[in-house]
């Protein structure tokens, strides 16, 4: 059943398409297919309403790879190619032969809302690594400079150890309590601020 239209049964032509890979015999693309079914409104025994999709129907086709321009044939029956699924999958296939992988984690491609993209690499130590891998070795080469009054936190962003936390005594009773640094100035725990 679909439900995209807020949970409720739909029969648009998103919900009524599914798509299917046809692999080229020349080039290995995949190319990716599109078949647009219809949709009906029904209601079952029990009064509730659902859409049911009928996928379409035909007699084989013969498809022109979208990559070499193969013609594969014999092709079992579809409604139309995914140009933008196809575009995708050369684009990502593009950007995986000629990017470098991370060093570390291996990784080469990241998808981003404008498509598929090749991973920044920084230089480190004779090596080439991500972002997120960079910030794992930095902070594993770094110790961690928390002490009894002083509690640290990485940040990945500006790749070091940052004061996060203090431990401050209050001037009125003793009592030593844990700040955020920006509160460090606070001279008094709330007790005693309070009874003042």
């Amino acid at each position: 059943m679909s439900d995209c239209e807020w949970g409720r049964p739909c029969t648009c032509r998103e919900c009524c398409t599914q798509f299917r890979q046809e692999i080229c015999p020349m080039c290995g693309f995949e190319n990716v297919v599109e078949l647009e079914g219809t949709g009906e409104f029904r209601t079952d025994n029990k009064g509730m309403r659902y859409a049911e999709i009928t996928p379409p129907t035909g007699d084989p086709m013969n498809l022109e790879c979208f990559k070499c321009s193969h013609v594969i044939i014999n092709v079992k029956f579809y409604s139309r190619i995914s140009i933008l699924a196809c575009e995708s999958k050369i684009n990502r296939d593009e950007i995986n032969e000629s990017s470098r992988p991370c060093d570390d984690c291996n990784k080469k491609i990241r998808y981003s809302i404008g498509g598929y993209q090749s991973i920044e690499l920084f230089e480190h130590n004779g090596k080439y690594v991500c972002k997120e891998c960079l910030s794992e070795r930095i902070k594993k080469e770094n110790q961690d400079p928390t002490n009894r009054d002083e509690k640290y936190i990485f940040d990945s962003r500006e790749l070091k150890w940052v004061l996060s936390k203090v431990r401050v005594h209050c001037e009125t009773c003793g009592k030593s309590r844990w700040l955020l640094q920006e509160n460090s100035w606070k001279k008094q725990c709330s007790s005693c601020y309070k009874m003042a």
